[in-house]
């Protein structure tokens, strides 16, 4: 098996040099990637081309995207490989041949199924995730395209509870100089935006489930059917504190931040509707 590290970057080089030098440290295996997502007007991350030269190391430089999840799923077509692992630009992986540990709980389940999580970075979700190809194929990818910050780890890790494929791994990341938020817009806004999707990642969850070589017995299928409603509930208590944040200050001439708004809303209002109108029916 070979895994494909990807690295979304923004505008810290300083920061992701860090990161990239001492993650090399401690890969183990010759055929690991490490994939770098730089945005096209990152001028001075895309210099660090010029001082990184380890083989390892593959450059993509794109036009930004508008959802966070688009610039992290580039890994899949530029270095694709048996298994995913996610970074970001200020937590190197600091624990020895974590890439071979990766792909060892990756094989945990011969179906191919499987999604790879280590220590907790809060009390809700991993440091990182690890996923295998077979099950990006069947999600549509590492991570959705509907956020343009956060919630992606979310919603991952979320469809990993519904279909519980999470496999603990012994690798650590190095969290202590972990800045804040970039872009943080809106909280509130995005945390209902997840919420009202969870009819996507349900059908996802039953999708992956009801599938012929998804290895488990039929008892086994329905109790993860039944488990839903769980996870569902675990997710809206997580997203509750988001209500209290404040919004931030948006830019209507942020044309990238407007246009992913706009398409998340138009996503969501049909089901809004549809729940507005259950709500009036119910008490007529």
């Amino acid at each position: 098996m070979k895994l494909s590290i990807v690295l979304a970057t923004r505008k810290r080089p300083g920061m992701l040099a860090r990161t990239i030098e001492e993650t090399l440290k401690h890969i183990k295996l010759k055929d690991t990637k490490l994939l770098i997502a730089v945005d096209d007007d990152d001028d001075g991350t895309i210099s660090l081309q010029d001082v990184i030269k380890d083989k390892r190391v593959i450059w993509s430089i794109k036009p930004r995207e508008d959802s966070l999840g688009e610039k992290y799923n580039r890994v899949i077509t530029e270095a694709p490989a048996d298994a995913y692992m996610v970074m970001v630009d200020y937590a190197p992986c600091v624990t020895d041949g974590f890439d071979e540990l990766i792909l060892e709980a990756a094989r945990v389940y011969p179906d191919g199924y499987a999604m790879i999580v280590n220590h907790l970075a809060n009390q809700a979700f991993s440091q990182m995730n690890a996923v295998t190809h077979k099950l990006v194929e069947k999600m549509g990818g590492i991570y959705p395209t509907v956020f343009p910050y956060w919630f992606v780890d979310h919603w991952f890790q979320d469809i990993g509870k519904q279909i519980n494929r999470e496999v603990f791994v012994d690798v650590w990341m190095d969290c202590t100089k972990r800045p804040g938020t970039m872009d943080k817009l809106e909280p509130a806004l995005w945390g209902n935006v997840f919420d009202w999707l969870y009819l996507d990642r349900r059908n996802l969850a039953r999708k992956i489930i009801n599938s012929p070589d998804f290895d488990e017995t039929p008892a086994r299928k329905v109790a993860l059917l039944r488990n839903h409603d769980l996870v569902e509930e675990w997710s809206r208590i997580i997203n509750a504190s988001l209500r209290n944040e404040p919004p931030g200050t948006v830019d209507e001439n942020d044309e990238r931040y407007m246009r992913i708004r706009a398409r998340a809303i138009a996503l969501v209002q049909p089901i809004i509707d549809a729940h507005n109108k259950d709500q009036k029916q119910q008490a007529a």
